[in-house]
């Protein structure tokens, strides 16, 4: 019965003595820093900064190292919305990506999910005069948006967003249509390649 045990300790010991080395010896995965934004003035508090990535962040990467996020637009060190942007591999400044209403201040955009060939689905609001009217589907081919069309299945206003797109190009999401403060209905989608 020692014999057994004996040997069973040194089988122990040898595993232990084969594992050390691989434990030492792991490697350490090379990483790349994200920046903050396209551009931003401290002087005048005024630009992009604040990178960040909505849901989880390895949604928003693919192969090529193509990475998708958003930063926060400030004018007078007042941060008033978040803009999707893209990131390549060689870590130049981002890019932001665009917005269904460029030229109000409030509208936002934040990327979901990409697929292998760098598109990317998520949502945008819809601010005019600083009313927020909601947040619908939207994808980018590149920097261009093109807002997903949501069908009238149910009376009210539709809200929704794309979760994910697969890399022959087509897309999930959700929509939630209200009238007032009273949900009519909800749906999940899926969008074609074809059009929005």
């Amino acid at each position: 019965m020692l014999k057994g045990k004996a040997s069973l300790l040194s089988v122990l010991s040898m595993t232990t003595l084969l594992l050390i080395p691989l434990l030492i010896a792991a490697p350490a995965a090379a990483y790349l820093p994200i920046y903050p934004g396209p551009s931003y003035d401290p002087a005048t508090g005024s630009g992009f900064s604040e990178g960040d990535f909505n849901y989880n962040p390895g949604f928003c990467i693919n192969d090529s190292g193509t990475v998708a996020g958003m930063c926060c637009q400030y004018v007078n060190n007042n941060c008033l919305s978040w803009r999707a942007v893209r990131w390549d591999a060689s870590g130049s400044a981002p890019v932001e990506m665009e917005n269904l209403f460029p030229d109000d201040a409030y509208t936002q955009s934040q990327p979901v999910a990409m697929n292998a060939a760098g598109t990317v689905v998520g949502f945008s609001h819809k601010f005019i005069n600083g009313v927020d009217l909601g947040q619908v589907p939207a994808r980018w081919d590149g920097t261009r948006i093109t807002e997903l069309s949501i069908p009238a299945l149910y009376p009210g206003t539709a809200t929704g967003q794309a979760y994910s797109i697969n890399d022959a190009g087509y897309i999930v999401g959700s929509v939630i249509w209200k009238s007032g403060n009273t949900i009519q209905g909800k749906a999940a989608l899926r969008w074609d390649p074809s059009g929005p």
